[in-house]
């Protein structure tokens, strides 16, 4: 009967050994995986940044032509989320050089970026306003895929809209 009862100790003892040995194994896992994110995440944003440098480079060198409006609009889309005011900013000036030169998809680009700049601050009015006056501009072309993203956009923004009214519904109650 010792003998049983001091097989018993050392099976549990092995088995908690095993699982303290897991779970070393799942924290190492864990703090790897941490710092393979935390690294990721620094890549993205450095190559983020080099992005925008390579871009404002490129704006200050183009001339008044259709590829400065595409960068300016490449710059735009590059701040969307980080810096929503500087979406708004060079999308209005791509669209402002784009209408001088008469490019109809750098203005319906530039709108759609605007909307998204908008829409980011949870300016829904404005955000539509410039959505419908780009897919006004994308049904003029019959682009498929621009008519495609801005009802895509629109539908978004009155999403958003009615999660928000459904914010304000539940706080007065």
């Amino acid at each position: 009967m010792v003998n049983f009862v001091f097989r018993m100790l050392i099976y549990n003892k092995l088995k908690n050994f095993s699982l303290s040995i897991f779970d070393m194994k799942l924290c190492w896992f864990k703090t790897i995986a941490f710092l393979i994110i935390l690294f990721m995440g620094y890549n993205i944003s450095w190559s983020q940044q080099s992005k925008i440098d390579s871009l404002l480079s490129l704006i200050k060198k183009d001339k008044e032509d259709t590829n400065k409006v595409n960068h300016l609009n490449n710059l735009a889309f590059s701040f969307y989320f980080a810096n929503p005011d500087s979406t708004i900013l060079f999308s209005l000036q791509a669209a402002e050089l784009a209408e001088k030169i008469n490019f109809k998809r750098g203005i319906a680009n530039a709108y759609g970026n605007c909307g998204t700049g908008n829409s980011i601050k949870d300016n829904y009015a404005k955000a539509l306003e410039y959505y419908f006056k780009a897919l006004k501009i994308d049904e003029e072309r019959k682009d498929m895929n621009g008519i495609a993203t801005r009802l895509g956009n629109i539908g978004l923004v009155y999403r958003n809209q009615s999660d928000r009214s459904e914010e304000h519904t539940s706080e007065l109650q």
